[in-house]
C-alpha cells in the first residue's frame, strides 16, 4: 500500500496498489502538508487554506471553518493523534516535515559566512572534555523548545504580538491521548 495525504479532505490516507482504494486513517483539522515516518508515527504537517477562489470548493474548506497549522503526530497502526504541535499567527503554511533522527537540537541559520566560519557539529564524546560546570550551565538554561523529541510533554512560545499587535505569552501542551492543555 501507498501512504497518502488528502490535502483537499485534511486527512492521512492508505492507498491499496492493486485495487486502487482509498482508506482514510484520519482526518486532521488543517490542509495536509508533508509526511514523514518514524517506526509506527506518522508526522503529517497542516497548513490553513488561503481564503482563495482557488480553495473555496475543496471539501476541507466547507466542513472546517477555521484550519489549524502545525505538525500532527499519529500513531499509524490506530489512527490516533499522539501529539501535536500548533503554530500560531505568524505561521500559517507547513510545505514539507522531516525526522531528524539522531539530532537533538536543529536549528536553521541564514547564510552568513562568518557566522558558518564559526559554527561546529562536535561528536557526543567530544562533550566529555567540557568541564562539568559548564555542562551543568548547558543543561539548566535550555527552553522546551530544546528538549529531546522523547520529551513531548510540553512545549512553549515566546511572546509574539497578536491580531490586534500586544504581546501574548501561551503555553500549550498535550498529553498522550492527543488532548490538548493550554494556560496563558
Amino acid at each position: 500500500h501507498l501512504w497518502v495525504l488528502e490535502s483537499g479532505n485534511g486527512s492521512l490516507a492508505i492507498t491499496d496498489l492493486v485495487s486502487g482504494k482509498i482508506e482514510t486513517v484520519t482526518q486532521l483539522p488543517g490542509f495536509t502538508r508533508g509526511l514523514d515516518f518514524w517506526g509506527n508515527l506518522a508526522f503529517v504537517g497542516l497548513s490553513q487554506v488561503r481564503e482563495t477562489a482557488v480553495f473555496s470548493g475543496i471539501p476541507l474548506t466547507q466542513k472546517l471553518e477555521e484550519r489549524i497549522c502545525g505538525v500532527w503526530v499519529i500513531n499509524i497502526k490506530t489512527g490516533q493523534t499522539v501529539a501535536f504541535l500548533q503554530f500560531e499567527d505568524a505561521v500559517q503554511e507547513i510545505f514539507a516535515v522531516a525526522v531528524l533522527p539522531g539530532i537533538r537540537f536543529p536549528e536553521i541559520i541564514d547564510w552568513d559566512e562568518k557566522l558558518i566560519a564559526s559554527s561546529y557539529v562536535l561528536p557526543d564524546e567530544a562533550l566529555a572534555d567540557v568541564p562539568e560546570a559548564q555542562k551543568q550551565l548547558t543543561t539548566t538554561t535550555s527552553t522546551p523548545q530544546q528538549q529531546p523529541i522523547s520529551d513531548l510533554s510540553e512545549f512553549s512560545t515566546s511572546p509574539l504580538p497578536n491580531k490586534s499587535g500586544q504581546q501574548r505569552k501561551e503555553k500549550r501542551g498535550f498529553d498522550t491521548k492527543g488532548n490538548n492543555h493550554q494556560a496563558k
